[in-house]
């Protein structure tokens, strides 16, 4: 059997991406077509990434495929409905990802066979084998499907194979070199990425857990350096991004790892990664380093401990500034993750975390504007409290687009992200540029204004 599998993700069609220039390969349909073809079927890729949706039609015509797979999350829900609907070949089409768990009837309302729930690998495995009947639909588990005119939802079985017993990604499917030649011509470097684990245990409140679950499932500190050791026997690149939800959340791993990088020097690279920062002690601090962690971004989401508890994120806001500081020490960079406008954020807590801001100096410092996804405690939380505005609509939208009532304008967020940069600036300008320029009026007056507008809007709104 020929199965297609989509990435229908067009950087050309992407204007906020075209000014970043840092897209990843999509290890997750890699991963699937990998265990796929250790089951006998042919499988190919059709990555979007650097090509453009007609060439998604020509892929289609000169492979004539049985059936045809789209991976979609909200960046790529879009895309993956325009693409459906303008297949005229009579291959089934199936679809999963983060995005399909709460909109089955939606995906199966437009035109898809089946809806992939949870991880992908086992039932896309055993749909596929039973695609010839359907009678046996019904028997998988993780499988949506229509009967009639009726939407059947199995659910999804909890992850539980390791993720050893899984094939490495099918990199070769796609032409990688294309996303190391665009890290190379617009950053200076080639970063490769891969994970060591899947899942996350954690209760944050916005987070999405639709494919994996409260799962947490760690590849061997030897399955990993295996997979490093193929890719730089393949690949010409000069970096890594672990992609994983929180890298450090074993102490005794990072520990083994950083033992196994310094044994097996040829390996060891600069590396990006993501953690929380209760999951960083002095020892992994110093593993990190030798481990060759040039950068780690941290989830610091607001510098309100009220908010904090809130979210249910399980740290305190001075776990956060020691890790940023202990992570500077040793020369690691920092990148921070800020989350605007979540229930009982007023301006004193917006204040409290351009504070943070402030006091960790992070290299690097992204804002968001909370949205709920649908099925995460948070949705559900403002839903019953009355403050969920009508759903997007599915055609056109996302679950960014989910109206939260009573809340700020976008415009305070906006302008509270431009104090924070502002707040930064100057602590930048008092750390290296020297008295006479921190004595300049310029910025302190640039800061004092843009908090006026930020007071201004908050009353005004």
């Amino acid at each position: 059997m020929k199965v297609l599998l989509v990435h229908p993700y067009f950087l050309s069609l992407d204007a906020h991406e075209q000014n970043v220039m840092k897209p990843y390969p999509p290890l997750g349909i890699l991963y699937l077509s990998a265990f796929l073809k250790t089951k006998g079927f042919d499988v190919r890729v059709f990555d979007g990434t650097f090509s453009e949706p007609d060439a998604f039609f020509r892929e289609v015509d000169h492979f004539q495929p049985d059936a045809i797979g789209f991976y979609v999350n909200m960046m790529t829900r879009h895309n993956a409905l325009k693409l459906r609907a303008g297949l005229k070949s009579k291959a089934l089409c199936f679809v999963g990802g983060p995005d399909t768990t709460h909109y089955v009837g939606a995906y199966l309302a437009h035109g898809f066979d089946a809806v992939i729930l949870g991880e992908g690998e086992l039932p896309t495995w055993q749909w596929l084998s039973q695609i010839s009947n359907p009678d046996q639909w019904i028997q998988i588990p993780g499988l949506a499907f229509k009967q009639e005119s009726m939407v059947m939802a199995n659910p999804a079985a909890k992850p539980s194979t390791p993720i050893e017993e899984f094939p490495m990604p099918d990199r070769q499917s796609i032409h990688l070199n294309q996303y190391l030649d665009c890290w190379g011509k617009h950053h200076g470097y080639r970063p490769i990425n891969l994970i060591t684990a899947r899942g996350c245990p954690f209760q944050c409140t916005w987070c999405s857990h639709s494919v994996f679950g409260y799962s947490l499932r760690k590849r061997s500190v030897n399955h990993v350096l295996a997979e490093m050791e193929w890719l730089n026997r393949h690949y010409n690149f000069n970096a890594y991004w672990f992609a994983d939800d929180v890298f450090t959340i074993q102490k005794n791993w990072t520990l083994e790892f950083a033992q196994a990088v310094a044994q097996n020097g040829h390996l060891k690279k600069p590396f990006e990664t993501i953690t929380r920062a209760d999951k960083v002690d002095e020892a992994v601090v110093e593993a990190l380093q030798r481990s060759g962690c040039s950068k780690i971004w941290i989830g610091a989401e607001s510098g309100s401990q009220t908010i904090l508890d809130a979210m249910k994120r399980g740290v305190k806001r001075d776990q956060v500034k020691w890790v940023v500081q202990n992570l500077r020490r040793v020369g690691i960079q920092t990148g921070m993750f800020f989350m605007w406008g979540y229930t009982g954020e007023g301006l004193t807590e917006i204040l409290d975390t351009i504070q943070l801001a402030e006091e960790c100096q992070p290299d690097t410092a992204l804002t968001t504007i909370s949205y709920p996804i649908k099925g995460t405690p948070y949705y559900k939380t403002l839903q019953e409290q009355g403050l969920l505005g009508p759903e997007h609509d599915f055609e056109n939208g996302t679950d960014r687009q989910n109206p939260i009532n009573g809340r700020y304008a976008d415009s305070v967020y906006h302008e509270a992200t431009h104090l924070l940069a502002l707040r930064l600036k100057l602590v930048k300008y008092q750390n290296q540029a020297g008295l006479r320029k921190w004595l300049s009026p310029l910025p302190r007056m640039q800061a004092w204004r843009s908090l006026r507008r930020l007071n201004h809007l908050i009353n005004s709104g």
